[in-house]
This record gives structure tokens, C-alpha cells and sequence, in this order.
């Protein structure tokens, strides 16, 4: 199969590569990334990927992402990766799990003999104390806590 991505390095894109190659500092993998993009390049030392792959003990995979993700995002995304994501904070705060403990240890609404999860998060959400709540929510706030349910005695 044709390569898809074709990699030609400018003057300063190849400096860069050669720079962090000397670098004493920089860690093993982006040294190895530098060594297979310029390695791999059309006007580098134009490797075919087999012995890329060989010399720098990659997979053929990996180098045809490195070279996608150098053309597509740039030289310095390819080095150093792409960021990582950061999950949303919690909408259970201190004073939502308050709450819950606080229901949760009252006594169950009539025609039910004790609280499940999926009503304590119905009461939340009817209380206005979050927007939205999901009875997987609600299970992993209750398992934080030292409350049990069934106990008479709560807390």
C-alpha cells in the first residue's frame, strides 16, 4: 500500500529533529520519535519504514501515525504527543454529598421500604441541589461515605 502521508522536513524542522537528538536532556521517546522522522523523511535520509522500524525497534504502526501526526499537526505535536484530556470537576460537592447523606438517613417517601439509589437521585434533582443526577452518581458519593442505608443508625 502507497504511503498516505509524505514527510518533507524545512531547514528549521530538521535543526529542531538534530537539536533534540543531542540533547542530553530530552527523554528516550522523543529522541527515538526525532530519529524516525528524520529518518523517514523525503529529504531526510529517506528510509523506507521497514528499516525504520528495524534500526529504532518501533512498530510500523507507530511510525505511520508519527509521520500522520507530523504532517497533519506539526513537528512539535508529533515529538511531544498530544495533550491530554482533563475530566470535568465533580458536581458532587461537599455540600451535595451533605444532601445526600442528610436524605438518604430520613426516613424512605411513603410506599417504599427504604431509599434506592435511583430515588435519592430523583430527590437531588427535586430539591434543586444539582440539575441532573444518575443513580451511578449517587452510588459512588454513598460509597465515599461511611453512611449504610440499611442501618438504622446513619453516619
Amino acid at each position: 500500500m502507497p504511503k498516505q502521508y509524505k514527510l518533507t522536513l524545512s531547514a528549521d524542522e530538521a535543526a529542531l529533529l538534530q537539536a533534540v537528538m543531542i540533547q542530553r536532556r530530552a527523554k528516550s521517546t522523543v529522541v527515538v520519535r526525532a530519529q524516525c522522522l528524520l529518518a523517514v523523511a523525503e529529504n531526510g535520509l529517506g528510509w523506507r519504514d521497514t528499516q525504520a522500524v528495524a534500526a529504532y525497534g518501533v512498530s510500523l504502526r507507530t511510525l505511520e501515525r508519527l509521520r500522520q501526526r507530523a504532517c497533519e499537526v506539526g513537528i512539535e505535536a508529533a515529538l511531544h504527543g498530544q495533550p491530554r484530556q482533563h475530566w470535568p470537576a465533580s458536581k458532587y460537592t461537599g455540600e451535595v454529598e451533605a444532601h445526600l447523606v442528610a436524605t438518604a438517613c430520613s426516613a424512605p417517601p411513603d410506599g417504599h421500604p427504604r431509599w434506592t439509589l435511583h430515588l435519592l437521585a430523583q430527590r437531588l434533582v427535586a430539591l434543586d441541589v444539582v440539575p441532573a443526577a444518575s443513580a451511578a452518581g449517587v452510588g459512588r458519593v454513598l460509597k465515599k461515605t461511611s453512611s449504610s442505608r440499611g442501618n438504622g443508625r446513619c453516619g
